[in-house]
């Protein structure tokens, strides 16, 4: 932003191109999608008239956005805008991309024969490209699923077969994920279950390959490798220190009648010393493991120090939850920014003790999101229910915030929290500010949860529903399948219910 600004006064416009496509990236990946589009808005405006290219890549990330906030129509009306341009200016869309995210749409609303047709003008263009291997690989993993989408499974597993053979012998990981999906899905359709099964599990076990479990050991070991090798060089000099206080006080007891005067002398300095470096160590050694375990769960914290290091873990069944303010953007511009540091604490605090009183282990804080899971490191059976007591008590906790704030005439803020339960893979990352995190599929899928909730409610996905269904003091509103973002459509369910202690 102090870029964009200095630009500004420059009047430099690539500059200004380049600060607001910043923006509005940094800012559709924390999917505050509307502020995205704001920012290429401003470029439109910057180009509009004088480089058609540009305007056109412009409109087509605006559709993007769009689309990710689920305004079909808007996305609609931008890829039209787009198409125009080409049709009126000469605007050419080298890569295709208002074809495939037309296919893209198409595809998500079952407009099967349409999405094809979109996807096969990329092909066209992708074919001439003969650099281009991960393209033509994924563009025909799309044809693959259109043709899935139309019932369609053998002309699907001609194209996915295609698609995965590119991306074999060119060692595309992600594009290889891209085909096995559609050709799973096809054998299943032509009701091979063995063939489905098979490559279901070529999937997940290449989608669990790219979570690399070592990287957390070997960061782990490289940064206490270099804690001990200070540590050794801290207590070579002190061991040259002392040599040489030791030498001067030989040097001194040259008179037997002084003798017995300085070693006593030395003797209660080094005692009145040694006992205050003593009490310091004490107090630096538990602050020292206060942060610890400030920063990880207990158990990892002691394996760290019992064994110097801490092992990546997978765990067959937890459960995670994500909450994300609604209206934290509005209310940011309406408050100060120590009001708003207040305001944030004052709930993850909450939240904080909440996890802690439901034995639930805290992940960590994004922006304004919370992320936490049940399950871990300690494995046991009753981590769906805990977090989805936990999930409520956050719920009342909110609600009953807002409704001080509205009663005051104060801006506040509501929540959306979503849970799943699956497998993860945990352990410690980073070599400076190192963290306990979790990766994996389950993961992901608990943000489309949140994501795909409703304000004030708690949403569930199907698997952790199954866990908890048959619990006492818990009901249940079916959703039926909801759309999420890059998981197509899941089985979801608010639950609802009242935990809280007070």
């Amino acid at each position: 932003m102090h870029a964009l600004q200095l630009y500004e006064t420059l009047k430099d416009t690539t500059g200004m191109l380049a600060m607001n496509s910043a923006l509005a990236y940094s800012y559709s990946m924390q999917e505050i999608d509307q502020r995205s589009i704001g920012y290429y808005q401003r470029n439109l405006d910057l180009v509009r008239g004088k480089r058609p290219d540009v305007e056109l890549d412009i409109m087509v990330r605006i559709a993007n956005r769009y689309k990710s906030l689920g305004d079909i129509a808007a996305t609609h009306t931008w890829l039209d805008s787009a198409s125009h341009l080409m049709r009126t200016r000469g605007a050419v869309d080298r890569e295709r991309s208002v074809n495939w995210m037309r296919g893209n749409m198409y595809l998500d609303e079952g407009r099967c024969k349409e999405a094809l047709e979109q996807f096969q003008l990329c092909l066209e263009v992708l074919d001439t490209q003969p650099e281009n291997q991960a393209g033509k690989s994924w563009m025909r993993s799309r044809v693959a699923m259109a043709h899935n989408c139309a019932e369609q499974y053998t002309l699907a597993l001609r194209w996915a077969n295609e698609g995965l053979a590119m991306a074999d012998a060119h060692g595309l990981r992600k594009e290889m994920l891209d085909n096995l999906y559609p050709l799973a899905t096809a054998y299943e359709g032509l009701g091979d279950t063995r063939m489905a099964l098979r490559y279901y599990k070529r999937y997940h076990a290449l989608l669990d390959s790219l979570i690399n479990t070592e990287a957390a050991s070997k960061l782990t070991d490289a940064a206490l490798t270099n804690a001990f090798e200070k540590e050794q060089l801290a207590d070579s000099l002190l061991a040259v220190q002392r040599t040489h206080v030791a030498d001067a006080v030989l040097a001194k007891e040259r008179s037997r009648r002084n003798l017995l005067l300085i070693i006593g002398a030395f003797g209660v300095a080094f005692g009145i010393f040694s006992y205050r470096q003593s009490r310091r160590t004490r107090r630096a050694l538990h602050r020292s493991d206060e942060l610890l375990l400030n920063i990880l769960p207990e158990e990892v914290a002691h394996e760290l120090k019992d064994k110097g290091r801490a092992e990546a873990e997978h765990f067959d069944n937890v459960t995670i939850l994500f909450t994300d303010f609604k209206g934290f953007t509005e209310a940011s511009e309406k408050l100060s920014p120590q009001e708003l540091v207040e305001e944030l604490n004052t709930c993850f605090s909450a939240f904080d003790h909440i996890m802690a009183k439901h034995g639930i282990e805290k992940i960590k804080t994004i922006g304004d999101a919370y992320m936490a899971a049940g399950g871990l490191p300690t494995p046991n059976t009753t981590h769906a229910l805990d977090v989805v007591k936990a999930a409520l008590e956050i719920r009342d906790f909110i609600a009953e915030g807002k409704a001080r704030k509205v009663a005051s005439g104060l801006p506040y803020f509501e929540i959306r929290i979503g849970i799943h339960t699956g497998p993860v893979v945990a352990g410690i990352v980073g070599v400076k500010k190192f963290a306990y995190d979790i990766w994996g599929d389950t993961v992901n899928t608990a943000s489309r949860m949140e994501s795909s909730g409703e304000v004030g409610q708690v949403n569930i996905s199907e698997a952790t529903y199954a866990l908890v269904k048959n619990e006492a003091g818990l009901t249940f509103t079916s959703r039926g399948k909801v759309r999420a973002k890059g998981k197509g459509e899941m089985e979801m369910y608010f639950v609802s219910g009242s935990f809280s202690e007070g």
